[in-house]
């Protein structure tokens, strides 16, 4: 790591009864973004006691790019298509690397 990356943990709750249409959504959503330019890994995790909530785990090259991703169309997509299918409250918190 070159102490530019960061990393972010996205955690959303998905509204009873539509966890296979968000599904459904996520797949498309983690496919096109481990595409994206700058991206070193973004995948998503489901707890292991609440099966309706989901973190999103991101690994970026640098604060640009998240940017970048945060700003383009495939986060605008997600949010038209999973916005009704996700209690209220995502909770997103972006980290970097400590400098020791």
């Amino acid at each position: 790591m070159n102490g530019k990356d960061v990393w972010v943990v996205a955690s959303f709750v998905c509204k009873e009864g539509k966890e296979q249409e968000l599904l459904k959504h996520l797949l498309v959503l983690i496919d096109e973004v481990n595409r994206e330019r700058g991206c070193i890994k973004y995948d998503c995790y489901q707890d292991t006691e609440n099966p309706l909530a989901f973190t999103l785990i991101e690994h970026w090259e640098s604060q640009e790019h998240l940017d970048a991703h945060a700003a383009g169309v495939v986060i605008e997509r997600w949010q038209e298509v999973s916005g009704h299918l996700r209690e209220p409250g995502t909770e997103i918190r972006v980290l970097r690397d400590v400098d020791f």
